[in-house]
């Protein structure tokens, strides 16, 4: 949704304010391996973000008008922060890069997972 679009919802509230706004993780990324079936609880974007699956993520630049909270704090293994806004947010202008990642081993075809 968020290529075909090229812009990305805002999601729930912001951790710090009441405002709508969009949830981002800044560099340096975390590792994108996918969560395995067992009960590891190594770092990967879903138990350290809370997702609900693994799988894709998009780069963009962050924009410049647009007011920005790091919220590194509420997450401590990945370097977070919110880009408040009330509507989508563009990606035009931003250099985005759509990345699907190995949900499983054998998916060869993906990026393999870091």
């Amino acid at each position: 949704m968020i290529k075909a679009a090229n812009a990305i919802e805002a999601g729930r509230g912001s951790l710090v304010k009441e405002l709508p706004c969009v949830h981002v993780e800044m560099q340096p990324f975390g590792p994108t391996r996918p969560t395995p079936s067992n009960s590891d609880k190594r770092g990967t974007p879903k138990n350290d973000l809370s997702l609900p699956a693994d799988g894709a993520y998009v780069e963009f630049d962050l924009p410049n008008d647009l007011p920005f909270i790091n919220t590194s704090g509420f997450f401590p293994m990945r370097n977070t922060g919110e880009i408040l806004t009330d509507k989508p947010l563009s990606l035009l202008g931003l250099n985005p890069v759509f990345v699907k990642v190995r949900r499983r081993v054998w998916q060869f075809w993906r990026k393999k997972a870091e």
